[in-house]
C-alpha cells in the first residue's frame, strides 16, 4: 500500500475548521506532502536552503523553529484526519518520519543541514520516529 497525499488541502481543510472559517486567523504550518507506505508515514517538507543565509544565527534559528512548528503543525492535522476517517487501525504501528527534501544545491550547505536536522531531532520526541533529509534526484 503507497497513498501520496497533498496534505496542504488536507491542512487547508483543518485549519478552516479550526478557526471557524476566519480567514483572518493563521493557518496551521504543515509539510507539504504525506506519503503513507507499507510500514512508515512520510511528512515530506520540501524547501531551499540555498537562498537562505543560515550562517545569520537569527535566520538560522527561525528555520529550526518554523521546521519543529510544521513537524507539530503536520501531525496534529494527520491525527485529525486519520481519527475523522476511520484509518487509525491501519496506520498504528508504523513509523513516522519528518523528512526536508532539499535540492542539489543545497549540497553546499551539508554541515548546515546536518545540525538543523540535529536539532530537529531534539525536538520529535515521540510524535517522529526519524527526521531525515534527502536531495532530490532532478
Amino acid at each position: 500500500m503507497r497513498r501520496i497525499l497533498n496534505f496542504e488541502e488536507i491542512a487547508d481543510e483543518y485549519s478552516k475548521k479550526i478557526n471557524n472559517g476566519n480567514p483572518n486567523m493563521s493557518k496551521i504550518s504543515r509539510c507539504d506532502y504525506l506519503i503513507i507506505k507499507e510500514n512508515e508515514i512520510l511528512f515530506i517538507e520540501e524547501t531551499d536552503f540555498s537562498k537562505k543565509d543560515l550562517l545569520n544565527p537569527n535566520k538560522y534559528s527561525k528555520e529550526i523553529i518554523e521546521n519543529v512548528k510544521k513537524m507539530w503543525g503536520s501531525l496534529s492535522i494527520f491525527n485529525l484526519y486519520i481519527m475523522e476517517k476511520g484509518y487509525l487501525d491501519k496506520i498504528s504501528g508504523k513509523d513516522r518520519v519528518y523528512i526536508l527534501l532539499l535540492s542539489k544545491q543545497n549540497r553546499k550547505f551539508i554541515r548546515v543541514i546536518s545540525n538543523i536536522i540535529k536539532s530537529l531531532i531534539r525536538y520529535k520526541d515521540s510524535g517522529y520516529s526519524y527526521v531525515k533529509y534527502k536531495f532530490k534526484d532532478s
